[in-house]
């Protein structure tokens, strides 16, 4: 039996089960079947083009990234050089300019996030002329290791001509590193120990 007898020995009723299952399939395949690929096709070419304007702006942006992550590398570069003691370091230079500090308050260490510290002298000098002052608070921003000068306050002597007295905070990060055992080691100290 053929497809053409056996579409004859259906009933009437068969057969208009039969054509609307047709043209039910027909439809699947002409209309809703392109839409569906067409609509996957649609939120590939959203991703591609989100994917491309993102590289686009990566290209134009490469120089800013580049020197951006430069910056970053010159930060962490200071970190490897360990602060020396910040009495040491700033009477040094105090002295190298005709400064004298008479006192040197060191404040405890800092927790200063999860891998850093901040170590802090307080100091003060009196009668002093403003160049240099300057000199030294440039000396110390010019140090190769990250200091900063975290307060400062100045004040003109009344009666003299250029002389202040300046009272400042000078604090040194340190970075610290965790050792496997858990224990705080500073990145100058020795790991063996």
């Amino acid at each position: 039996m053929g497809l053409q007898e056996r579409l004859d020995a259906l009933q009437p009723r068969e057969r208009r089960l039969l054509a609307l299952f047709v043209g039910l399939f027909a439809v699947i395949c002409v209309l809703i079947i392109p839409i569906g690929v067409s609509a996957m096709l649609s939120e590939r070419r959203t991703e591609n083009d989100q994917l491309r304007e993102t590289i686009d702006r990566l290209f134009a942006e490469r120089d800013e990234i580049t020197e951006r992550q430069s910056r970053n590398q010159r930060v962490l570069a200071r970190y490897k050089t360990p602060a020396p003691p910040l009495a040491g370091f700033l009477d040094k230079n105090a002295k190298a300019l005709e400064i004298e500090i008479p006192e040197f308050k060191d404040k405890p260490p800092v927790p200063n996030g999860k891998e850093y510290e901040e170590r802090s002298t307080e100091i003060s000098f009196k009668k002093t002329k403003m160049k240099a002052v300057v000199q030294f608070m440039e000396k110390i921003a010019q140090a190769s290791f990250p200091i900063s000068i975290t307060r400062l306050s100045v004040r003109k002597r009344g009666t003299e001509a250029d002389s202040w007295d300046v009272a400042m905070t000078v604090s040194a990060y340190h970075r610290t590193v965790v050792d496997k055992s858990g224990d705080k080691k500073g990145d100058g100290e020795d790991k063996a120990q």
